[in-house]
């Protein structure tokens, strides 16, 4: 799973202009946070919904770069999206790594509504990424939470890190990448570090993980269902794709 803990932080915070701010939607093992420590931000928030989740993560601390011990993280125990409707902060970078979503109540973090509410808290020129399973889940479900990001983030793009994890990318204003920035920004040495990890040592290892753009996302899911909280088409087809 690291390429996907990884990137999940990295592929927004590359394709960012100058984030400062960044905000962090389940903690776990405290890979994707220390990954995004990786970039010269300012302020961190996460959110984690699960407290023993922070004891756990403390068993990571030699991957996660023991980011919890960074001044520039606050840590919050509770529910991500209800921080998310409630918090008057705005951040530059939003990535939302939540359980699968075949689990119960889960399917509420890949919805049109929670994907808005991401986009409510970003600032003019933020950018949202959402980690979703490409693994036990039928098509029908996989392109209604793709239509559901796209219905909110029009510009969306779509990468793929590992051989079933994909990542949903959009942004509130039109991504515009410099090549050059983003090769310089590539090269940071703590950057660049964890990302060798993974096996990306340069620009082409990491657009290698690009899917689709914005052409490809609308050709493959302008049929689809959106994704709803009232319709809660996930919720109940997701489990199917268990047996």
């Amino acid at each position: 799973d690291l390429p996907s803990q990884e990137l999940v932080a990295h592929i927004p915070l590359l394709l960012h202009p100058d984030p400062e701010s960044c905000l962090v939607v389940g903690l776990a093992s405290g890979i994707s946070l220390g990954s995004a420590g990786r970039h010269p931000l300012k302020r961190m928030d996460c959110v984690e919904i699960v407290p023993s989740m922070v004891e756990a993560a403390r068993f990571f601390d030699a991957y996660n770069y023991r980011i919890l011990d960074d001044p520039r993280v606050r840590l919050i125990i509770g529910d991500g999206r209800n921080h998310l409707a409630l918090t008057d902060r705005k951040y530059d970078v939003i990535v939302s790594e939540p359980s699968n979503p075949y689990i119960a109540g889960v399917a509420d973090l890949f919805t049109r509504e929670y994907f808005q509410l991401c986009r409510d808290r970003l600032t003019d020129r933020g950018v949202a990424a959402a980690w979703m399973q490409a693994y036990l889940i039928d098509l029908t479900s996989f392109s209604s939470i793709v239509r559901a990001f796209q219905s909110v983030f029009p510009e969306m793009t779509l990468w793929k890190t590992a051989k079933g994890d994909c990542i949903m990318v959009g942004s509130r204003a039109p991504l515009q990448v410099d090549f050059n920035t983003l090769q310089k920004k590539l090269r940071q040495k703590r950057v660049a570090e964890d990302l060798a990890r993974i096996n990306i040592r340069g620009m082409e290892d990491f657009l290698a993980h690009l899917v689709m753009g914005k052409g490809g996302v609308g050709r493959f899911a302008h049929d689809a269902v959106i994704h709803t909280d009232d319709n809660a088409l996930v919720e109940f087809a997701a489990p199917r794709g268990l047996t």
